[in-house]
């Protein structure tokens, strides 16, 4: 277990008021930050995300299909939320992304934080990643099947599992790329047991000269069902200023 597990391993109740807390305070450079509630109900987000800072941004391959809608936020978060849905459009235009302001290319960290709750119907993956804005992956998970899975190489095959997760349930999901050392690690809390892959090489070492790294969600099957994954306080920032102390983000 790792000491970023180690800080956020507390009570769900803790947990969400540790993460609000971060949220607001950040840890480096905030690159994103999107809480959907000045978004209005029905719709989707702008490709312009409100407020500090300038220059994120939020990507919808099929804005028209209804595949991410803002909604009043279920029990568990606050505000508004944003529905993630497997409706519309074939496999290939279903992409829902976030992406970070331009950052200076010196960046030795990015770090990306979200709260979740999935709702997920049987044998309809839901792949989610960190990478640059061509799709390129640093690190992936797969939710499927009420398993959660890391992606061993880029083949769209090979999978690990790592840990499970409960429909209706909240989680927050953490995920570390560390620039030096070409690896990632995605960690999921929440009320049920927490997990997290451990440091492993990141999937595309040439897609680590990214200035905006990106988050995309994607449901990678062919239909429609009735899953969606809703997602609200998304942040990303930079690695931790050396003056804020060791430790900080560790």
């Amino acid at each position: 277990m790792n000491a970023t597990t180690r800080s956020f391993m507390r009570s769900p109740a803790a947990l969400s008021v540790a993460f609000a807390a971060w949220l607001l305070a950040g840890c480096g450079s905030p690159i994103l930050r999107a809480n959907f509630d000045t978004s209005t109900l029905g719709t989707y987000p702008a490709p312009e995300l409100p407020g500090d800072p300038v220059g994120d941004s939020f990507y919808l391959s099929t804005p028209t299909a209804g595949a991410a809608v803002v909604v009043a936020a279920p029990s568990g978060l606050s505000g508004r939320s944003l529905s993630y849905r497997h409706t519309g459009g074939a496999s290939y235009n279903r992409y829902m992304g976030f992406g970070g302001k331009e950052v200076d290319a010196n960046a030795r960290q990015y770090w990306a934080l979200w709260n979740g709750i999935p709702s997920l119907t049987p044998n309809v993956p839901l792949d989610v990643w960190i990478g640059n804005g061509h799709f390129q992956a640093f690190g992936q998970i797969r939710f499927l099947n009420n398993q959660v899975y890391v992606a061993n190489d880029l083949s769209g095959s090979s999978y690990t599992s790592i840990g499970s997760f409960t429909n209706g349930r909240q989680h927050t999901v953490l995920m570390k790329v560390d620039k030096p050392s070409a690896t990632y690690s995605i960690t999921v809390l929440g009320d049920g047991p927490s997990f997290n892959t451990g440091n492993r090489a990141v999937l595309t070492p040439g897609a680590l000269n990214t200035t905006r790294p990106y988050v995309y969600f994607w449901f990678g099957s062919d239909g429609t069902s009735a899953s969606t994954y809703t997602l609200d306080n998304m942040l990303m920032t930079e690695a931790c200023p050396r003056d804020r102390g060791l430790g900080a983000c560790e």
